[in-house]
């Protein structure tokens, strides 16, 4: 697949569209992208049990995994086989698997500078979610975790826009690392019509699935394990629906050729 070096400016309804055809990828190959989800968790779950290198490395590879799941789903997209491997096809070369681990590097930096952002306003509020056993808040302190959640939620939207087109850029566009997250940024504010219809409609979607799986939960008795049963299956498969929706946001905005529909906008 050949990237422009022009990026072009999609009509707001885009937004709409991608999610439509990441549902339609899902469906075509059910089976390759449960696989998939499978080998991504437990390569996460690997890597997270390496002492010392267990933090880093999820941040590292994000990029490059990522890269992986647009991969398929081109693959799928244009009928060629494709399996559970292509999700580290972004290693298959020497340029490509230096360039996108610096790229995860640099990513990894924003996730922390994230971090910093909503602990310097919030305080500890992570810690305090995730130990829940510990030491009472006092009443004042009470609204760190929500105010810390906002914050790491917005901080966290500069650095999507960076990431979100980077990989494909660096890999199929032949930019350097540098010039793939500029590009990125810029292509995302200029389409930003189209991705906030996008995350409209996903917030939408899960919205409406939580109600529906706190209904189902409440007539079963609501269980840690049925909640676990549940909840497990559909995150993997809204998943890969947003992965879908990735690639074909990719071929909307950076591709040379139409292929997802009549395609209306500008260069940028």
């Amino acid at each position: 697949m050949k990237l422009t070096q022009t990026p072009v400016v999609v009509s707001g309804s885009r937004g709409l569209f991608w999610v439509k055809e990441g549902f339609r990828l899902l469906m075509r190959r059910p089976l390759i992208w449960t696989l998939t989800m499978v080998l991504y968790w437990s390569l996460v779950v690997l890597t997270s049990m390496i002492p010392a290198l267990g933090v880093v490395l999820p941040a590292l590879l994000s990029p490059a995994l990522s890269f992986g799941f647009i991969a398929i789903a081109r693959g799928i997209d244009q009928s060629e086989i494709v399996g559970p491997r292509m999700l580290l096809s972004g290693f298959r070369d020497k340029r490509t698997s230096i360039g996108l681990l610096q790229m995860g590097a640099a990513y990894g930096i924003g996730v922390a500078l994230v971090v910093l952002a909503s602990w310097l306003v919030a305080g500890d509020w992570l810690g305090a979610i995730l130990n829940p056993e510990g030491p009472r808040p006092s009443e004042e302190a009470e609204i760190g975790p929500p105010l810390g959640l906002l914050v790491a939620m917005l901080a966290y939207i500069p650095v999507t826009m960076a990431f979100w087109f980077a990989p494909q850029l660096l890999v199929w566009g032949g930019f350097s690392v540098g010039k793939s997250i500029f590009y990125s940024f810029f292509a995302v504010w200029r389409n930003r019509s189209a991705f906030l219809r996008f995350a409209l409609a996903w917030g939408v979607m899960i919205v409406g699935l939580s109600t529906l799986l706190s209904l189902v939960l409440s007539g079963l008795g609501g269980s840690p394990n049925q909640l676990l049963m549940l909840a497990l299956p559909l995150s993997l498969l809204l998943m890969a629906i947003a992965q879908g929706s990735f690639y074909a946001s990719t071929v909307d905005v950076f591709s040379e050729s139409v292929e997802l529909g009549d395609r209306e906008g500008e260069p940028l």
